[in-house]
């Protein structure tokens, strides 16, 4: 019964993720179309005068929870994720569904880097929502997820759900195989969802990254003008409080994050 118990809260969880990244995305998407996502001085006037137009949101400047259970049980206090050279301003309130949201605003954000650069840079909103309030367990993964909103032109917003074991490790080629093994629904996270991944990581399993890389499927090639030796590495994003995008040989045995689609 308790396993029954279980796969029926997992599966409610990621209904309900998928539709706040639904709600999100698609307020996202219209506001960078309507140059309004770099338009806000602070989280507070992005939430009020902006992201109201597009979400029903029901009360401004709540708080949201001291504590949050990592996914491996650690206790995180509320601490701002890595974001490169700047300090975001971050504002709480509750959506109509009764959500509340913890949102990070950065109104300098700019476009995809691509390669050896802050990475975090590019991240323009990033939301900790809380599906039943301030209420229990407040852990990462059942009540407790993420959302992370980048580059202000052709945004892309993601809210990568890991899968519970993030414990291995492999090589480029043996990442895929190790998600297929886990979970057939799984795969290597996408470059912005490995990005969602680091800079929550404290969040999502207790500590910055078992490794300073993760893998995911983007690849550097000369064609893009970095130095001859990156040319068809595996890249990876590093996790070491400046999120910086990087390329590792494709034989390094780096961290395996999978995430569930």
């Amino acid at each position: 019964m308790p396993s029954l118990i279980q796969k029926t809260n997992d599966k409610e969880y990621n209904s309900a993720r998928k539709t706040i990244l639904s709600r999100f995305s698609d307020a996202m998407r219209l506001m960078a179309l309507n140059d309004e996502l770099t338009s806000a001085s602070d989280a507070e006037d992005f939430t009020k005068n902006y992201l109201s137009k597009y979400m029903k949101i029901a009360k401004f400047g709540t708080t949201h929870p001291n504590n949050i259970i990592a996914m491996n049980g650690d206790k995180k206090s509320k601490l701002v994720y890595a974001q490169g050279d700047y300090s975001p301003t971050k504002y709480g309130f509750v959506l109509n569904n009764g959500y509340t949201v913890y949102l990070y605003y950065n109104p300098k954000c700019i476009n995809d880097c691509l390669a050896n650069c802050y990475a975090a840079n590019t991240v323009c909103v990033n939301a900790i929502y809380d599906m039943n309030g301030l209420k229990g367990p407040n852990k990462a993964g059942k009540d407790i997820g993420f959302i992370t909103a980048l580059y202000p032109d052709n945004t892309k917003v993601v809210a990568p759900l890991l899968h519970s074991d993030i414990t291995k490790t492999g090589t480029f080629v043996e990442a895929g195989q190790i998600c297929t093994t886990l979970d057939k629904d799984t795969h290597v996270p996408l470059r912005e969802e490995a990005l969602g991944i680091s800079l929550n990581a404290d969040w999502y399993v207790g500590t910055r990254a078992p490794s300073k890389y993760i893998w995911t499927p983007y690849t550097i090639d000369k064609a893009q003008n970095y130095p001859t030796q990156l040319k068809g590495m595996g890249a990876s994003i590093q996790d070491d409080n400046s999120v910086f995008i990087r390329a590792s040989s494709k034989n390094s045995s780096l961290s395996v994050y999978c995430v569930k689609y």
